[in-house]
């Protein structure tokens, strides 16, 4: 999936007042690293300087590093969601919040682990701040998403982690039961 496509997925990132979010989605390392170091910088390229322009004037929003959209989704959340792990160090660096969840519940641990993006995982479990058993509204944790979704290799992390695997969702299923 190319970008164009995945911002059409995603409608929490197609807004222009959220352009960490948006450099978060797409995976821009560059882009957050500028958006993150700097402010009020000048272009003198016209083709660019509306969008810093915009930039600009959104300074408190965009350096917000644990801004939210309305259904709560973070910066953090979206880099692990898609598996951006060289995004997830950058705001974990800047201070990142990694217990923020979004409306639903769901971590951005739960993210990764639904996603089958094992490296951010062992780098959220490596974090201190991480509860590895936590669970979302309708009762799944990290691991009963990792069983469900058949990542075998992050089953086998979050066990080493010691996750319970005895937590039962709103269905009253645990993760050895949705294993596949």
């Amino acid at each position: 999936m190319n970008q164009k496509q995945a911002l059409a997925r995603n409608k929490d990132t197609q807004s222009s007042d959220y352009p960490l979010l948006l450099s978060c989605f797409i995976g821009n390392v560059s882009l957050t690293d500028w958006i993150l170091e700097n402010s009020n910088i000048s272009v003198k390229n016209k083709n660019y300087r509306k969008f810093v322009t915009h930039l600009n004037s959104k300074t408190s929003e965009y350096q917000n590093i644990n801004m939210r959209r309305h259904n709560n989704t973070t910066p953090l959340y979206v880099a692990c969601e898609n598996g951006h792990l060289q995004l997830l160090k950058k705001l974990l660096y800047y201070g990142a919040d990694v217990s923020l969840k979004k409306k639903s519940g769901d971590s951005p641990l739960s993210a990764a682990c639904e996603n089958g993006h094992t490296s951010v995982v062992r780098e959220l479990l490596a974090h201190s701040n991480v509860n590895k058993d936590d669970q979302n509204m309708k009762g799944y944790s990290p691991l009963y998403l990792a069983c469900q979704n058949g990542h075998e290799k992050i089953v086998k992390i979050l066990l080493q982690y010691d996750a319970d695997c005895n937590l039962r969702s709103d269905l009253v299923s645990s993760p050895l039961f949705v294993a596949k």
